[in-house]
């Protein structure tokens, strides 16, 4: 009888597979086992393998041979640390003094491929409660059992064993590269079977600038996996930028004034080198550079903000900038307004799922256009003169009935010091409140408005504008979905309320101006309510 231990990894191979199976392979004879901190080895034509939990099995095809004693087991070293044991499929018997006086064995599995088992298998195994065999009680009855294996007869036997699976648990987690190995074992008997975890491959990072480029070297930068940091891929930095400077999309905001959100892709900048983006806006000849960007979703997006409705119209002219090695790139101008939104997307969302979306943008061009009527600017060119027949119609059509809830005192404090005079809306800029108050000094004074969502604004008196008999405070906090919203305002010196409580909103203001002898005035706070009406069902 010839054996070998080898401590850590043992491999046998006695057929073809492609799964690694730790202690057995179900139907098939082949084991290959790679487990750390296992001891194994084999046993003439058999193999076994004692694992970390000290679960010994044997696999293989054929009998084993007897022992003289069990000092001849490979096992013997382990004797009194043996917990549990499994005899696989293909074993046709189990060894003479195999696991005599094993006292930690509480459980053993035998394949009903066995047929005898030896004199003295499993005597002393004074800890045995349950042999699982994976046959019929019939099949039972025909092994041949040898003498004095007292703590096998003794022990409950379960016939035709099924087993309870365990989690599959990496043994060896894959890597990138390499294979893992994953073991699932039966909560029952012990039993224990193992497959491979494949590897799961490289997963793509950051390009990492190992060499800079200057303005007479090219640099380097390499493609680092995000997992295990290997270098996947090395470019070269040119001393010019290989990718022109572009924006990828635009969409709309509808606050209280009208903000163009203008898209870049991120990779675009940082992929190659850029720095430091930032865009220039051109309107009516008037500059505004936007610095700040949000990321969203893959992208840095500028805000072009403060369009007010009558210039919705108007064309805005976008250039991206960006530094790259040393020198300052930029992209052609981008025209584009809110009307050519409108319209694009009337054009893509034509179909009746988009119903909501179609009115909230023809309430909107609409809205443009009246704003236009009433600011006397670019009648010849209205910003809705270009909705089809059909387009027409999805926009609001029939005036509802407008409310007021207007009320000057709506929380009374006793002597106040700061009286309320009126309250508006500023029609030249975006959608904002314009509220008049009178007082002696504005000196610590402040305003804080509220609203019934719970939102809440401060303002300072150094914001306050000074008038004929009083003072502004303007206030821009709705959007386009809150016009029926109530505001609540009031005024505060040091912590306490010196003025009663304004109740207010926009619809209150378009309520009382929308019969107003200015016809221009009337039909705009009309078309701003069926902007702001659109707008919330859409917002809903």
């Amino acid at each position: 009888m010839k054996f070998s231990i080898v401590n850590k990894t043992a491999k046998a191979t006695t057929g073809n597979t492609s799964e690694k199976v730790l202690g057995y392979t179900p139907h098939t004879a082949v084991t290959t086992v790679e487990e750390e901190g296992a001891v194994s080895g084999l046993l003439g034509e058999l193999f076994w393998v004692l694992d970390k939990d000290y679960t010994l099995t044997v696999s293989g095809t054929g009998e084993m041979e007897d022992f003289d004693s069990f000092s001849d087991a490979p096992w013997n070293e382990y004797q009194t640390m043996i917990s549990k044991v499994v005899i696989e499929d293909g074993i046709t018997s189990i060894s003479a003094y195999a696991f005599k006086d094993c006292s930690a064995i509480t459980s053993i599995w035998i394949s009903k491929t066995v047929i005898k088992i030896g004199d003295y298998s499993f005597d002393g195994c004074t800890a045995l409660e349950h042999v699982y065999y994976g046959g019929s009680l019939k099949e039972w009855y025909k092994i041949s059992v040898g003498t004095n294996n007292e703590p096998l007869r003794n022990a409950t036997i379960h016939f035709a064993h099924t087993h309870n699976w365990s989690e599959w648990k990496f043994e060896t987690a894959p890597t990138c590269e390499e294979d893992g190995l994953s073991i699932r074992t039966c909560l029952a008997c012990g039993f224990k079977e193992s497959q491979t975890a494949s590897k799961t491959g490289h997963t793509k990072g950051k390009w990492i600038i190992v060499e800079d480029v200057t303005p007479n070297k090219e640099g380097l930068k390499e493609l680092h996996c995000s997992v295990c940091d290997e270098v996947l891929e090395t470019k070269v930095i040119p001393i010019t930028p290989s990718e022109e400077l572009k924006f990828t999309s635009t969409s709309l905001t509808l606050q209280d004034d009208l903000v163009i959100n203008y898209k870049v892709d991120k990779s675009l900048i940082d992929d190659n080198g850029y720095k430091t983006p930032y865009v220039v806006f051109n309107l009516n000849g008037v500059k505004t550079v936007v610095k700040k960007y949000k990321v969203v979703e893959n992208k840095y997006v500028f805000d072009f903000t403060n369009i007010i409705p009558h210039q919705m119209n108007d064309t805005v002219y976008a250039t991206l900038y960006a530094t790259y090695n040393g020198v300052v790139y930029n992209s052609n101008a981008f025209e584009y307004s809110v009307s050519t939104y409108c319209y694009n997307m009337l054009e893509k969302c034509s179909s009746d799922e988009y119903a909501e979306f179609r009115t909230l943008l023809v309430d909107l061009l609409n809205y443009g256009s009246a704003s236009q009527e009433y600011m006397k600017y670019k009648e010849g060119n209205l910003a809705n003169a270009n909705l089809t027949s059909e387009q027409k119609e999805w926009g609001t059509v029939t005036d509802r009935s407008l409310e007021t809830i207007q009320d000057i005192n709506h929380v009374v404090i006793d002597n106040p010091t700061v009286a309320w005079k009126s309250a508006g809306l500023n029609l030249s800029k975006s959608i904002g409140f314009r509220f008049k108050f009178a007082a002696e000094s504005i000196e610590g004074l402040t305003v804080k408005v509220t609203t019934d969502a719970g939102s809440e604004w401060t303002i300072k008196a150094s914001q306050f504008q000074v008038t004929d008999g009083g003072y502004y405070v303007h206030i821009g906090c709705m959007n386009a979905g809150q016009m029926s919203d109530a505001v609540y305002v009031t005024v505060y010196k040091d912590g306490v309320a010196v003025s009663n409580t304004f109740k207010y909103s926009i619809e209150s203001y378009a309520h009382n101006k929308q019969n107003d002898s200015d016809e221009t005035l009337g039909a705009l706070v009309k078309a701003m309510m069926k902007y702001g009406d659109s707008a919330k069902a859409y917002i809903s």
